[in-house]
């Protein structure tokens, strides 16, 4: 069985997506399970930079490490390579509270 994929998107990519993808990561190692995991964000304001500090404290709290993890954008080509081959997207609404 090939790996399925998950991508988590919000507005920047900094912190809800990038923290649920740490989670998400987190579990499926645990699990060996094959899923792919990524996040993007609908808008490119914080395109290559790392995730929130205050998110990034967050994730190291409960023994995550995300502070790797760099924020990008989805295009035109990323939404179209996702149709299909991403039957998991998670789209993130709520503000993030820091």
């Amino acid at each position: 069985m090939s790996p399925q994929n998950l991508l988590f998107l919000c507005l920047g990519n900094i912190c809800r997506s990038m923290l649920a993808r740490g989670i998400a990561q987190h579990l499926i190692e645990m699990q060996n399970l094959k899923v792919r995991v990524d996040g993007a964000g609908i808008s490119s304001f914080h395109q290559g930079e790392p995730p929130h500090p205050p998110i990034i404290r967050l994730a190291q709290e409960h023994g995550l490490d995300i502070s790797h993890f760099k924020s990008k954008p989805i295009t035109q080509e990323l939404a179209i390579a996702l149709i299909g081959s991403w039957p998991w997207i998670t789209a993130m609404y709520k503000p993030c509270a820091t």
